[in-house]
Order: C-alpha cells, then sequence, then structure tokens
C-alpha cells in the first residue's frame, strides 16, 4: 500500500471535536465512507451507502488536502473507516507526518492493526442502537489509558446497560469511558443523575458541534 492508494470519502473538514475526551480541540476529521451497521439514532447516515456518497481520494491528496489547514488534531471516522482495510496505510502516512490521530470505530472490526500510536475511540453499541452484539469483544484488550469507549444511550435501560458493561469488564481501569446521550432522545439531567450516583470514574459526554452549529448541520 502506498500514497497512490485510495479510500472513499465522504466528507473532510476542520471543526472543533464535539465528543470524547478532546472535546472542544480544533480537529481535522476524515470522514470515510460505508457503514456495516444500521444504529437507530444514527446522524451521518447518508455516508453510509458507497453507492450513493464518497469521493475516491488517493493517500497523498487527502495528506496534501489536511496540510492545508494549521491544526495538528486529525481524527478518522466514518461510517466504519475499518470497512475500507486502507485506512491503516493512511494512518501510518498520518503518523509520519506529525498528526495526533484518533481512529473512531465501532468496534466490529479488529483494531489489532491499528498502529499504537493512534487513538482508539470505540463506540459500543447499547440495546437502544438496535446493533447489541456488533462489538468484537477482543477489541477490550487491546485498548490503552488514551483510548476511550463511548456509550450512546437512548433511555434510562441503555444507561443501566452501559454501566452494568463497564462493570463486567472494568473499562474504567482500561480506558477513558464516556456516556452520551442520543440526541434528543434521552434527558441530560437523566444521565447526570446516573453518572453522578454510579460510583464509577466516568464521563457525561455531549455533542458540542451539534449544540454549536444544530443537529443537522454537515462539515462541522
Amino acid at each position: 500500500m502506498g500514497l497512490t492508494d485510495t479510500l472513499k470519502i465522504a466528507e473532510l473538514f476542520l471543526s472543533l471535536q464535539g465528543e470524547g475526551q478532546s472535546s472542544g480541540l480544533p480537529t481535522i476529521f476524515i470522514r470515510l465512507a460505508g457503514c456495516n451497521l444500521r444504529c437507530s439514532y444514527c446522524d451521518t447516515a447518508w455516508a453510509r451507502d458507497t453507492t450513493k456518497s464518497g469521493t475516491e481520494m488517493s493517500i497523498d491528496a487527502i495528506l496534501r488536502k489536511v496540510q492545508q489547514w494549521d491544526c495538528s488534531e486529525v481524527m478518522v471516522t466514518g461510517g466504519e473507516p475499518l470497512l475500507q482495510p486502507v485506512v491503516n496505510a493512511l494512518l501510518q502516512v498520518l503518523l509520519a507526518a506529525g498528526y495526533r490521530l484518533t481512529l473512531e470505530t465501532n468496534g466490529s472490526f479488529d483494531l489489532g492493526a491499528t498502529p499504537p500510536a493512534v487513538i482508539r475511540s470505540v463506540d459500543v453499541k447499547t440495546p437502544g442502537s438496535g446493533e447489541q452484539g456488533s462489538l468484537l469483544l477482543s477489541n477490550l484488550e487491546l485498548l490503552r489509558k488514551k483510548d476511550q469507549i463511548k456509550f450512546v444511550c437512548v433511555s434510562g435501560d441503555d444507561v443501566d446497560w452501559s454501566l452494568a458493561f463497564v462493570r463486567e469488564y472494568n473499562l474504567t481501569d482500561r480506558c477513558n469511558v464516556i456516556l452520551q446521550p442520543a440526541w434528543s432522545k434521552l434527558p441530560l439531567t437523566e444521565l447526570a443523575r446516573s453518572v453522578i450516583t454510579s460510583g464509577l470514574p466516568v464521563r457525561l459526554g455531549l455533542q458540542l458541534h451539534k449544540l454549536i452549529w444544530g443537529a443537522e448541520t454537515q462539515g462541522v
């Protein structure tokens, strides 16, 4: 794999990180087209079908686009970026260019080939997502202190399920853990109370970009 290898890109833009432990940081987003899951709350459904969205770009073209911005933080996301195996070559090139990288994945593909320097952000699917059980459990063993796991919760039942999952796999000893409400589905106060009373060092996450620019705006 080299600089001429291509990936199907849904969008590529500079914005603020809206979720997770780096929330608020200026970040370059590389959104790959295509996803193997169909979550009930998906907010990038337009990017899931590679026959309808996405533009073929070479790794070299992606790098040159990224280098137009004065920003060292890059998130590679989707869709599901690991659907396109060439993504690991892209990660290597971006690392060599000096970028701090986060890979956002639904965890249904093996993370073993992901370069160690990349921060892994894994979205564990709750029952309310409709995709419970999609996580490759062996990926939990690959998480480190700098990595993060997110649970997007549709209901109070999702919150209870997520906290039980965190306890069962001792996730707070492995990585950063974030519980986040599905947009407009779960009252913030309800999730906040559950986080406060859980007795666990987990964080409540928000979708900062939606609060700033609105829920339907793309490219932010």
